[in-house]
């Protein structure tokens, strides 16, 4: 008879448990999201028009854990004038952006006092500045 030790390791394991996958399909499930987020969490936006001026990030990720971000290209996030707000508004650390699209804002994504954050694949469009 063969005996096996599995070792896990019970803080890799926690991590795990405390990430999340928050799927969002509307302008306000992503708004509420965004103000819920915690460090290792994704958020995937689905396909479609996100339209607010209220796209703002204050919430860090870690190092270790950032927050993620992600949509594909005809997941839109819009103010829906060039003339007023920011198509995002990142002012925390150890966020990743990826895939989706900013069009038709004043500003495309403005970063205040973030650092740490990764924007890869992202199209930016119609922009006012």
């Amino acid at each position: 008879m063969k005996l096996y030790l599995i070792l896990i390791n019970i803080s890799i394991l926690k991590s795990c448990v405390d990430s999340a996958q928050i799927f969002v399909t509307t302008t306000s499930s992503l708004i509420t999201a965004l103000a819920n987020a915690k460090a290792g969490d994704t958020i995937s936006l689905a396909d479609g028009t996100y339209i607010s001026t209220k796209f703002i990030v204050t919430v860090n990720g870690t190092y270790l854990k950032p927050i993620t971000l992600k949509g594909s290209q005809k997941a839109i996030l819009t103010t829906g004038s060039i003339n007023d707000g920011y198509g995002f508004h990142l002012t925390a650390n150890y966020w990743i952006f990826s895939g989706f699209s900013i069009s038709t804002a004043l500003k495309g994504i403005m970063l205040d006092n973030a650092s740490f954050n990764l924007l890869t694949n992202l199209t930016i469009t119609n922009i006012g500045t």
